[in-house]
């Protein structure tokens, strides 16, 4: 390789860090996740729906911002449930009665996880007259589940 194009390929190595260090900006005021994202100003807007008064809005937004809290729990000993079946699954001198005792505890999880997500929705139907559709995933805008709302299902 002569010199001058191991020169020109250096000078073009440099230029091409130096414009990726100028697009490496701080992330905006707002935080993660695009506009009306779970970071954006404090997470999704508030519930409305047409032709509802705003104070029963308030209750079911109120019921919806209560929920995650109480489901944290149960997601976190789901994955660490999960994670100890997969460990039994992989390990050859295991025994099937460990394994079924594992998936028992899992459905175990996933009943009581189910339950807190009847259990939002009979309380807005109840407080406020509204019915909501099942809560399978994050309660937030838009219909696809998204980065960061992996509820189980």
């Amino acid at each position: 390789m002569s010199g001058k194009l191991k020169t020109l390929l250096l000078i073009l190595a440099v230029m091409f860090c130096v414009a990726n260090m100028a697009n490496a900006q701080p992330g905006g005021p707002d935080g993660p996740g695009p506009k009306g994202g779970p970071g954006y100003h404090g997470g999704p807007p508030p519930f409305t729906m047409p032709g509802v008064p705003p104070e029963k809005c308030q209750a079911v937004d109120k019921i919806l911002k209560e929920l995650p809290a109480r489901l944290f729990p149960l997601e976190q000993e789901l994955k660490v449930r999960t994670a100890k079946l997969e460990a039994l699954v992989v390990d050859p001198t295991s025994d099937d009665a460990a394994i079924n005792a594992g998936l028992d505890e899992i459905a175990k999880v996933r009943a009581a996880i189910f339950k807190v997500r009847v259990d939002a929705r009979r309380q807005v139907l109840k407080e406020t007259g509204i019915l909501l559709p099942p809560l399978k995933r994050h309660p937030g805008p838009g219909p696809m589940p998204g980065p960061g709302h992996a509820f189980p299902n």
